[in-house]
C-alpha cells in the first residue's frame, strides 16, 4: 500500500465514517516522523510505504490512507524522555540556551522543557542544577534542521 503523505486526521472525521471502517495504525518512532519517505508496518501486518511532501511531519492520529473498508492512521510511539520543569523566565531561558548548544531536539510548554532520553544528557543538566525527571511519554518537538560551524 502506498501513501503520498496525511490526507486528514482521525478527529476531523465523524463517529459514524469511523465506525464503518477497520482502523489500523502504523508505529513511528519521533525521530522518523519528518522523514519524507518511509517503510512502515501497520498493527495488523500491512506494509505501508509513504511519500511525503518535504518539510511535512508526521503526527498521532494523522491519516495517511483511506478507502471504502479501510483508514490507516499513524501512533507515535512512546520514548524515554527527559523534562525539566521551570517557575521562571530566567531558568527556560538557561535550560533551553543548554540544550540547544548541544543541538538536541526540544518540546517546550509553559513551564517545562522535554528531551528525548540519554544519560550523558541526564547526567549534564544534573551538574548544571536543573534536577531532570525522567519519564515515558510521545516526543513532540521535531528535529534539529540548522547547521553552523563551530571556530
Amino acid at each position: 500500500m502506498l501513501s503520498n503523505g496525511i490526507i486528514g486526521n482521525l478527529n476531523e472525521i465523524n463517529d459514524a465514517e469511523q465506525k464503518n471502517k477497520e482502523i489500523d495504525f502504523a508505529l513511528v518512532e519521533w525521530f522518523d516522523a519528518e522523514k519524507s519517505i518511509l517503510k512502515l508496518a501497520t498493527q495488523a501486518g500491512r506494509d505501508v510505504g509513504i511519500r511525503q511532501p518535504a518539510g511535512k511531519c508526521l503526527h498521532s492520529d494523522d491519516i495517511i490512507y483511506k478507502d471504502d473498508k479501510l483508514i490507516v492512521a499513524v501512533k507515535i510511539k512512546p520514548s524515554k524522555l527527559l523534562r525539566v520543569k521551570f517557575e521562571d523566565s530566567l531558568k527556560a531561558g538557561r535550560v533551553c540556551y543548554e540544550l540547544g548548544n548541544r543541538h538536541l531536539p526540544v518540546s517546550i510548554t509553559e513551564n517545562e522543557v522535554t528531551v528525548p532520553y540519554d544519560e550523558p544528557t541526564e547526567l549534564y543538566l544534573n551538574s548544571l542544577g536543573f534536577e531532570p525527571e525522567c519519564i515515558v511519554g510521545v516526543f513532540a518537538g521535531s528535529l534539529v534542521k540548522h547547521h553552523h560551524a563551530h571556530e
